[in-house]
């Protein structure tokens, strides 16, 4: 089993039930990721934006409460942004902290 760092989970690491809930959102985070990261990339910001709805509300309900935020951010960033060229490069930079938040927790995925 994999140890994982208490500081990092709201969930309780060690109850069995918690472990199972971080462990079935770890295994479904780097599908998350590549979704996101495909929506950006393509410029589609609609589907991004539902995409980091949905994170923002399951992220914390399985204990990756910064995950949670930093979706949060990025679809308040979606949301208010009328689309011009600054706006594009904060809506970057909200994606890069979350994509960042997701990567720190990719360390506790078994390979």
């Amino acid at each position: 089993m994999t140890q994982y760092d208490q500081a990092r989970f709201s969930l309780d690491v060690t109850d069995s039930d918690d472990v199972e809930l971080i462990e079935m959102f770890l295994g479904e985070l780097p599908k998350r990721m590549e979704m996101l990261s495909n929506a950006a990339e393509s410029g589609d910001f609609s589907h991004l934006n539902r995409l980091a709805h949905q994170l923002k509300g399951a992220a914390p309900g399985f204990g990756f409460d910064p995950i949670g935020e930093a979706a949060a951010s990025l679809e308040l960033r979606l949301k208010t942004s009328n689309l011009d060229m600054v706006e594009l490069e904060h809506i970057r930079e909200e994606f890069d902290l979350l994509m960042a938040e997701c990567n720190s927790y990719m360390r506790f995925i078994k390979n």
